[in-house]
């Protein structure tokens, strides 16, 4: 018996560490097959504040945030360590990959809960989809946003206990005003559902009369009150302080639209495709078995935190975590559904990445509740688990080519050659900066139509003076067939390699009035 139960206690302690060095060999060997334009502006900003030393910048156009709230500044730390840029992603993936188990893990301690979390923190630290690579795996846009929301969810549910109330009040506060500072993704991925759960509790409390545990629910409320309070706050100070200091877009071009069943439908298609769902592989098939225990993990995923609630009704703080998860999903499926101004799926999952992993952690709760032995307990978490694996390594194969991207041959080539300054679109600059460890400096266009550089991801300073010397332009043929450029002469053509065109200019003023002013 000892013997099981060391085992049946550590099992899931090492499929954890097991999933963390996982990702990260994956990503030390593919991950720079995997980035785009977007992941590579935060390596790019990550290096211009480290020579600012500063932590956010007023030299810098910023997306449609201010990052205040983000893996920007983990990545800082591993550019000052790491000349290698590919190793510093690969230490920052690390890093991230254990600050979001052990923040998911705090909150789940919080909340009553032990060995389901560290089953469910070993699936959701792999890249097991390439959403979910994207958005958080390896791409660690939403980590931070995780991070922070499982801490201040973990504030929240043991507000009662707390010992200096004061300075757990004053902790909270200040973590939801920082919070509030990075927009209106903090309301969505915690503020505002768990203000919804503990509506949901007390709902619950009126209509079970033999809940025992009022306080809880009281504190519970007046938490997430002063999460939401707090939150507004760093909204506000987003809204009139920073925003007319830094440069970054506000959510002005959204749109509330008619609700429609089918773009809620389109939601959960979009939650298949997240855990990894492929509709263009063989039913008899390793991909085609993974494909379909996807589709079924899907329907669990939204059914297990309801089923949790009714089998036995756990106590308030448990049960927040159940409601949250609901919340959480519907709310922003709600919200999305009825949106529009921006693409929605698959990417809006990031929306509500923290609940749907509080409903994955509802299943392995589910097993738990089912299973009442701690032996059937383990083999059907461990079977849960190895499908995130299979899951993983499928979309590996499927999804990451073994070859380099283009951009970083080109970017080889250019180096080789001595070409540090040019032009290209927003799609393709940012990676030639990131794939010459920073060596390469391009100021980046929307489209060759434009007739500045785009305010969107780059530093302020290409807006402000011209490179000296030689420069090139980068461009595909795909980008030449939308914007064709009559001034790109044969004769200026340095380098064609499968779609990718550079073009050479004696200095950046040619380059202005000839290929960037062309269709005045």
């Amino acid at each position: 018996m000892g013997k099981k139960f060391r085992f049946d206690r550590y099992l899931p302690w090492a499929l954890l560490c097991f999933s963390i060095l996982f990702s990260v060999i994956l990503y030390a060997r593919y991950g720079q097959n995997t980035l785009d334009a977007d992941q590579s502006s935060e390596f790019v900003l990550a290096d211009q504040l480290n020579h600012e030393h500063a932590l956010i910048s007023r030299n810098w156009y910023y997306s449609t945030e201010l990052r205040t709230v983000s893996p920007v500044i983990i990545y800082q730390l591993a550019l000052s360590l790491f000349s290698s840029w590919h190793a510093a992603r690969t230490f920052s993936v690390f890093i991230l990959s254990v600050l979001c188990a052990a923040a998911f893990l705090y909150a789940a301690k919080k909340a009553g809960y032990g060995t389901e979390a560290v089953y469910c923190s070993a699936c959701f630290i792999l890249p097991f989809s390439k959403t979910q690579s994207f958005l958080f795996a390896w791409g660690c846009f939403y980590s931070m946003y995780f991070i922070l929301g499982c801490i201040l969810f973990g504030l929240i549910v043991s507000f009662q206990e707390a010992h200096h109330r004061i300075l757990h009040l004053v902790t909270l506060s200040v973590l939801s005003i920082w919070a509030g500072t990075a927009g209106i993704r903090m309301f969505m991925i915690i503020s505002i559902p768990m203000v919804l759960s503990c509506f949901f509790e007390w709902v619950h409390s009126f209509r079970n009369t033999k809940v025992q545990s009022m306080g809880d629910i009281k504190w519970h409320s007046i938490a997430s009150a002063i999460c939401l309070l707090s939150c507004c706050i760093g909204y506000l100070i987003n809204i009139f302080l920073f925003s007319p200091i830094y440069s970054f877009r506000k959510y002005d071009t959204l749109f509330t639209g008619s609700f429609s069943i089918y773009d809620l439908l389109d939601r959960f298609d979009a939650l298949l495709h997240y855990f990894g769902y492929a509709a263009d592989v063989p039913v008899l098939s390793l991909h085609g078995g993974i494909s379909f225990c996807l589709i079924c993990l899907s329907f669990l995923v939204l059914i297990a935190p309801v089923s949790v609630l009714k089998k036995d009704g756990p106590a308030p703080r448990r049960r927040i975590v159940n409601t949250f998860a609901i919340s959480a999903v519907l709310f922003v499926w709600l919200i999305d559904s009825m949106t529009s101004g921006y693409i929605a799926a698959p990417t809006s999952v990031g929306y509500y990445i923290m609940g749907l992993f509080f409903a994955l952690f509802s299943v392995f709760v589910f097993i738990r509740q089912t299973f009442g032995t701690t032996k059937w307990q383990s083999l059907f978490s461990l079977l849960l688990v190895l499908v995130f694996y299979g899951n993983t390594i499928s979309f590996i194969q499927r999804n990451v080519p073994l070859h380099e991207k283009q951009q970083s041959t080109a970017a080889a080539w250019l180096l080789k050659n001595g070409y540090t300054h040019g032009y290209a679109t927003f799609w393709n600059g940012n990676l030639l900066t990131e794939y010459s460890n920073g060596a390469i400096d391009v100021i980046l266009y929307d489209t060759w139509r434009s007739r500045e550089p785009y305010e969107w991801l780059q530093s302020a300073a290409h807006l402000e003076a011209l490179p000296e010397g030689p420069v090139f332009l980068y461009t595909d043929t795909e980008e030449m067939e939308l914007d064709p450029s009559p001034c790109l002469s044969s004769g200026q053509l340095i380098y064609e390699e499968n779609s990718v065109r550079i073009y050479l200019f004696q200095d950046a003023q040619t380059v202005h009035s000839t290929q960037l002013n062309q269709y005045l």
